[in-house]
């Protein structure tokens, strides 16, 4: 992206694969709680389709999501 301002479609992961494309495989770990941003833009990446996988936790939220055992574990797993 240029130094020229950017639209939020163009931040959009669906779009940069499509215009930048790679084989790098994405990990995307949303709460289903999250008020902040929705579930639905996670379950939106999945159509970048295998190379994304989406795990979805409840009751984390926005920010406990982010100190999560679990969540820190799956991390690692995928990392690994």
């Amino acid at each position: 992206l240029s130094h020229e301002e950017v639209t939020p479609q163009q931040l959009d992961g669906v779009y940069l694969q499509k215009k930048y494309p790679t084989e790098t495989e994405f990990l995307c770990i949303h709460s289903i709680n999250d008020r902040v941003i929705p579930h639905s833009d996670a379950l939106h990446l999945k159509r970048l389709g295998k190379r994304v996988r989406l795990i979805s936790k409840e009751k984390l939220g926005h920010l406990k999501i982010l100190n999560n055992q679990t969540v820190l574990d799956d991390i690692r797993q995928f990392i690994s």
